[in-house]
């Protein structure tokens, strides 16, 4: 089998393009401009800030890539295993776009430099030019690329000697034009920061590592606490000797004006820029090459050539943007860019490490161990510096994310590796069941949790879409099959997934629930008594009416033991006649009949306020009916009912009806009722029946409950309500 990539060690792979990185254009051509702008003791705090992010993150990441085989595409690869593919290219897209500026930063820089030594040379021409060398030498090999980077160690290591051996007595005046301008402390932080985000350059090249776990761990701690240890001397010393702000914020290459030997900082300079620029052309085409594997980008992108599977479609490409890079802008122009990307990408690998730590999965067995709480802060930091540096470039940046995100996860691409997002709302669950747990039930904080028998919903879906109307956004609903026959545990999951995907495809979300038995009723009564977790159970019961496919006696059985076990039930008739359509929703009447004797006023109210609050019914009148009777005079129910309506806010208009001469309530409700596009009735439980006619409560029920059953047929579409649950229904609608 060809081999497919490089196996670098630690110290060729990660060390060397990450200290050679952090040790770059920023720290040579800006570090006196950033002591000049905000002093000795700010220009520290800068230093120890920026830092800290990094170091933070590679605490993280030492415990990511020691946990689980790390593969290509640096830090996109880690964040992708962690919190799934849709996080791994919220900032995949946007990380490459970085690294790929990060290319056109670095030969700014070096043009930059060169420019200041031999000011008729053309800042894009030498940019261009430089950018189409390294091109080249990386398109021919990346071993070669990486071997010419002990070179550019040396000359950096003797830069730093000269530059501490030196006294500044070189140093040439100020400008007498000079402008001094006030810079704020996070303006100066956004210039300083891509100094310390070259443990991209190492992370980049996660999938050429010979073992990538102790590599990143040790190769980017040592980077970062060596670079540290660098970056808290040089302003120290520099401050030593150049206390004129003047000198500091006109001079970009005070380094070499201090130095003993200038030709050794200089030649530092243009190493540091150069082998930053190879790192980052190294890194950002293997970060493409990642996102096609994944199918995020097509695959042509991500095309490997040679033995050592080199990605150079994806360099050409990267060379076209760091082109554009160049030739549009500058080095303080695409500094502050470049911070934005990296703080977010370290945050996202906080954040993984945090989420993994807190879950505490058994699959969570990092030989290098950081406590969440360290990656948890190492997040806030890097969250905390975007917003301070640039609230409206993270707001753009947070956008883009976020954009990327939901374009993926609309695309259902199928990750072929598990994830912790499962993990992650499992912790939120039983974070929030052991609290709610302990919660009274208060009828302020009620919602629906409804279970629908249903049976196969295609068959009846006027049933799911009440449902779907009643509880989302304000509860939960859990489709329930029970079916006949034996069904194995695998003809359960396909029967399961059948179903979900049918229910998906109509953007409805709901749990789905099988089950096997040898009745309905039987089936239903064992759901209401065993289905549901701690207080997540299911408080209301949607059905439908009678079928031909049921006994009466078997559809009482269920009707008895949602009323035993406390549970809210809808029974819904609809008349296949006419169809529950959008358009006949429109304008249409929501039509409740309040019975005066019954509990179940304040559930008919809420049922239909769910239902108008929902995109098929929210055009829909709320009209509120109720029939006098001989014991009760019109004007003390009109204003109470008036009164309760008007109290709850509901929008919905009183209906007073005088049954006089006295007729059928049926006759009535049928008659005003018979345009309604859907009407809301109250009927008796079954316990109330049994607690007045002790003597035959089971049959006797039986008939008040059959004679409703047929009465509704001659309505269009109708749903019979008990209300079980010990909730004051109307207290949810009036103070």
């Amino acid at each position: 089998m060809a081999k497919k990539g490089y196996s670098f060690g630690t110290f060729q792979g990660v060390f060397v393009p990450s200290i050679l990185t952090i040790l770059g254009v920023i720290m040579y051509m800006r570090f006196g401009w950033v002591l000049g702008a905000t002093g000795i003791v700010k220009t520290l705090m800068i230093v120890t800030i920026a830092t800290s992010v990094t170091f933070l993150t590679s605490l993280s990441l030492a415990a990511l890539v020691t946990n689980s085989p790390v593969g290509s595409g640096g830090a996109y690869y880690v964040i992708s295993r962690s919190l799934g593919i849709e996080a791994g290219s919220a900032i995949g897209l946007p990380l490459y776009c970085a690294q790929t500026l990060g290319i056109a930063f670095y030969i700014s820089g070096f043009a930059e430099s060169l420019n200041l030594v031999f000011p008729s040379l053309n800042i894009k021409i030498i940019a261009v030019v430089t950018l189409l060398l390294i091109t080249v030498l990386v398109f021919i090999s990346a071993d070669i690329a990486l071997k010419t980077q002990y070179l550019i160690l040396a000359l950096i290591t003797l830069s730093l000697v000269s530059f501490f051996l030196g006294n500044g007595d070189r140093l040439p005046p100020p400008p007498d034009n000079l402008v001094m301008k006030t810079f704020s402390f996070w303006a100066v932080f956004a210039v300083f920061f891509p100094a310390v985000t070259g443990i991209e350059a190492g992370l980049g090249m996660s999938g050429d590592l010979k073992n990538p776990a102790r590599a990143l761990t040790f190769g980017t701690m040592g980077a970062v606490i060596l670079s540290y240890a660098v970056y808290i001397a040089i302003p120290l010393f520099i401050n030593k000797y150049v206390p004129n702000k003047a000198v500091l914020l006109s001079n970009n290459l005070i380094m070499a004006d201090i130095a003993r030997w200038r030709w050794a900082v200089l030649a530092g300079i243009w190493g540091a820029t150069l082998s930053s620029a190879i790192g980052s052309l190294l890194t950002a085409p293997r970060t493409m090459q990642a996102l096609s594997a994944d199918r995020i980008i097509p695959l042509i992108f991500g095309k490997g050539f040679g033995e050592n599977n080199d990605p150079r479609v994806a360099t050409v490409i990267s060379f076209g943007i760091a082109l554009a890079g160049i030739l549009l802008g500058d080095l303080d122009l695409i500094a502050p860019v470049l911070s934005m990307f990296f703080l977010t990408s370290y945050g996202l690998i906080n954040v993984s490490a945090a989420f993994e730590g807190i879950i505490g999965s058994p699959w969570w067995r990092p030989t290098f161990r950081t406590p969440w709480f360290i990656s948890a802060i190492g997040a806030a930091i890097c969250i905390g510096s975007m917003f301070m540096i640039n609230a409206g470039a993270s707001f753009i940046a947070t956008f883009m994310s976020i954009l990327f995100y939901f374009i993926t996860r609309h695309r259902r691409l199928k990750a072929h590796w598990g994830d912790a997002k499962a993990g992650i709302l499992m912790w939120l669950i039983q974070t929030a069941v052991y609290k709610l747990a302990r919660k009274k039930p208060d009828e302020r904080t009620w919602r629906p949790n409804i279970i629908v028998f249903s049976g196969a919903p295609s068959s009846r879906w006027y049933l799911v879409s009440l449902a779907d109307a009643l509880s989302r956004g304000r509860g939960m609903m859990t489709i329930a099959s029970i079916f006949s026959q034996a069904l194995s545990d695998e003809r359960s999951q396909q029967l399961s997934e059948s179903i979900r995907s049918y229910l998906d495809q109509r953007g409805v979300g709901s749990l789905v629930k099988v089950y096997s038995s040898p009745t309905f009723s039987k089936g239903a009564s064992t759901l209401l008594h065993t289905y549901g977790f701690g207080p997540l159970i299911p408080n209301t019961v949607l059905m439908g009416d009678p079928s031909e496919e049921l006994t009466p006696d078997s559809y009482l059985d269920v009707v008895l033991a949602a009323a035993q076990e406390r549970r809210n039930l809808i029974i819904v008739k609809e008349n296949g006649s006419k169809e529950n359509s959008d358009e006949q929703a429109k304008g249409r009447r929501i039509d409740i009949w309040w019975d005066q004797e019954s509990d179940n006023a304040g559930l008919l109210l809420a049922i239909g306020f769910l239902m108008r609050s929902s995109r098929h019914w929210h055009r829909s009148r709320l009209s509120v009916h109720t029939i006098l009777t001989g014991s009760t005079s019109e004007k003390n129910i009109s204003e109470r009912i008036h009164s309760t309506v008007k109290k709850m806010r509901l929008g919905a208009e009183v209906k007073i009806h005088d049954n006089t001469p006295p007729r059928s309530h049926w006759d009535i409700i049928t008659e005003i009722s018979s345009d309604a596009a859907f009407v809301l009735l109250g009927m008796h439980s079954p316990l109330a029946y049994a607690a007045t006619n002790s003597d035959k409560p089971e049959s006797g029920y039986k008939t008040y409950f059959d004679g409703i059953m047929n009465k509704v047929q001659l309505l269009h579409a109708a749903a019979v309500v008990m209300a079980h649950e010990q909730i004051d229904f109307e207290s949810l609608f009036i103070e």
